[in-house]
């Protein structure tokens, strides 16, 4: 990236913390790697009929990103269409441009 100096996240191995830090503390004082809007995937097809226009966050599938050491993940959550639907959106709404999977069984 021209013109950076700061660092950069890079993809890696994935580390068990377990074997590297004094596992000895309560669950409550570890930090784990979590991703953002795991949901919101690059070329994720659109399931409401209309194209999505949304920002996407992540590249990898949920199981990718659990398989490059994340342990946590950020799903947002929209009562949309009657159903429970994950969704990268704004202000509390969930929009079919803005909705990526239905997390609900189908009917």
């Amino acid at each position: 990236m021209q013109g950076f100096s700061g660092s950069r996240c890079v993809r890696s191995t994935v580390t068990n913390q377990f074997k590297l830090l004094n596992n000895s503390l309560p669950f409550n004082k570890y930090a784990f790697l979590t991703t953002h809007n795991a949901f919101a995937i690059d070329e994720y097809p659109s399931h409401t009929g209309v194209p999505r226009i949304t920002v996407t966050n992540q590249e990898d599938s949920i199981t990718e990103q659990l398989n490059n050491g994340a342990r946590a993940l950020m799903l947002d959550t929209y009562d949309f269409r009657g159903d429970v639907w994950l969704c990268h959106s704004f202000k509390g709404h969930c929009y079919d441009f803005t909705a990526f999977v239905c997390t609900l069984i189908p009917r």
